[in-house]
């Protein structure tokens, strides 16, 4: 049996680095980074020296008919994940890709449906709820500390990632956005917390119909939003509780828990879930909040955990915590939320995983 995973990776941009850093510290005990590409040859040579990785492909098909490589791990921007997803399932590879899976709960579900036709596993990010804070805050709800859960709040609410981000024009185009780009890791967080969900509704705009980039290097570029900047949903669970949702690059300031779960018997205030570690307050029925200290590893910034994770399920034959089920289910939510708001209707979904397996304790 192989000790250890060849990765393929395809997009050498921004959030590369942080999965480079720890492809090569932390999870190189299961996985290999075998070899790079992406269209911008001279990103992709930068990256391949900083880190040492000896093979540079002339094309994604050149990847793709290396033999060494077991998992290709899809860095792109989200309107290609569908189609260089879907040419690695057919050319029998696991894929793991950054969120969301596809631009649609169609295209994802059809790629859920490829790898299981394949024999291979399909993986997705946010891999961020598989760390110390999320895990703490699910631990805590699953030994009863809050009752049984009956609500949550969740709130994801900035100006606009064009005052920062040095390439922010994919964001404001289908596929992004606040809601597919960042609602990924505040509803897979609920996900491990409390569970699926089962119906949704919801309300979109976009308050800006463009937007001047602030940030270089495309600094007073101007942007057209095609996708809705302002999303404000509530989201039934299976179990029967309920929850509000916001998110939007609309705002300037706000004074807002970032995540909230509701017990019977007290509430739970978690930190920004987009990091792996932060801060979790707990309250009873009449006591004031006090800090429930993390009890769970994987606190820094362990982008790469979700590919560790599923590379570890398939060299020891278990179930990946960041499966395609998971990933169609949360694409299909926002999908659904998304199209409520369009027609006015609430929308019942037709996917219903478990939950994710809990993490263990120690690494």
């Amino acid at each position: 049996m192989k000790a250890y995973l060849n990765i393929g990776l395809v997009g050498c941009g921004m959030i590369a680095d942080i999965y480079l850093q720890n492809l090569m510290g932390p999870f190189s005990d299961c996985l290999h980074v075998h070899g790079v590409f992406d269209m911008n040859t001279q990103l992709m040579r930068s990256r391949a020296e900083k880190y040492k990785i000896v093979h540079q492909y002339d094309s994604y098909a050149a990847l793709l008919a290396d033999p060494e490589i077991d998992i290709v791990l899809n860095l792109c921007p989200p309107k290609t994940h569908y189609a260089l997803n879907r040419q690695a399932i057919e050319a029998g590879r696991h894929v793991y890709c950054e969120k969301p899976l596809a631009v649609t709960y169609g295209e994802g579900a059809e790629l859920e449906r490829l790898a299981q036709e394949k024999g291979v596993f399909l993986g997705c990010s946010p891999d961020v709820p598989l760390g110390a804070l999320i895990q703490t805050a699910r631990s805590l709800v699953d030994c009863g500390e809050i009752g049984t859960v009956i609500g949550a709040s969740a709130h994801l609410v900035k100006q606009g990632v064009e005052t920062w981000h040095p390439n922010p024009d994919f964001l404001y185009q289908p596929g992004a956005g606040p809601l597919l780009d960042m609602g990924p890791y505040y509803l897979t967080a609920l996900l491990h917390i409390v569970g699926p969900f089962s119906s949704v509704s919801g309300m979109s705009a976009i308050s800006f119909p463009t937007r001047t980039v602030t940030s270089h290097p495309h600094y007073g570029q101007v942007i057209q939003v095609n996708v809705p900047t302002h999303v404000n949903a509530l989201l039934r669970f299976s179990s029967g509780a309920m929850a509000a949702f916001t998110a939007t690059f609309d705002v300037w300031k706000a004074n807002l828990p970032f995540l909230e779960i509701y017990g019977s018997k007290g509430s739970l205030s978690i930190s920004d879930p987009n990091l792996f570690g932060g801060r979790i307050e707990i309250s009873g029925p009449h006591g004031e909040w006090c800090e429930a200290p993390l009890t769970f590893p994987y606190s820094d910034n362990n982008r790469g955990l979700g590919i560790a994770d599923m590379a570890r399920a398939i060299l020891l034959g278990r179930q990946s915590r960041v499966g395609a089920k998971y990933a169609v289910h949360i694409l299909e939510a926002m999908d659904a939320i998304l199209r409520s708001a369009d027609t006015g209707t609430h929308v019942k979904l037709k996917t219903c995983p478990d939950r994710p397996e809990p993490m263990d304790r120690a690494k």
